[in-house]
């Protein structure tokens, strides 16, 4: 029996790669290579076990064309996102964006979602690195 978790990893493994190969296809000296080949390596591994966290990358990777697509993933932050992706948390009687951390690096960046060297999935944390649990909206 296949795990739906595992499936849904799976698919959007799938579309990275098309993105990126559709990517580097149309723009070949982007420097796309280097992470499509880390991709490869990592295999399904570099998509973060966190249900949020594949809603986003799903997200980032749905936006109409690969160029916006991969513009999108590389570049932006969680602040940018829209409210129904934002991954929140309550900080007292305040909502804050949470942070992704991997290993001892804490980041804002959608890109970092991605475990391109396979090593340990990541987490949502506050600045200061705590684990949060983020709340839905």
């Amino acid at each position: 029996m296949v795990d739906i978790s595992e499936s849904k990893e799976l698919t959007i493994y799938k579309k990275l790669l098309n993105v990126f190969g559709e990517y580097i296809e149309k723009f070949p000296c982007s420097g796309l290579n280097k992470v499509l080949d880390q991709a490869l390596s990592a295999g399904k591994k570099c998509i973060p076990s966190d249900a949020a966290a594949k809603e986003i990358l799903s997200y980032c990777l749905e936006q109409g064309t690969e160029a916006k697509s991969v513009q999108y993933l590389l570049n932006q932050t969680f602040d940018s996102l829209p409210e129904n992706f934002k991954p929140v948390y309550k900080d007292g009687n305040k909502k804050v964006v949470a942070l992704w951390k991997k290993e001892n690096n804490i980041s804002d960046r959608l890109k970092d979602l991605l475990n391109l060297a396979g090593e340990k999935s990541g987490s949502w944390s506050s600045i200061t690195g705590e684990k949060v649990n983020l709340i839905e909206e």
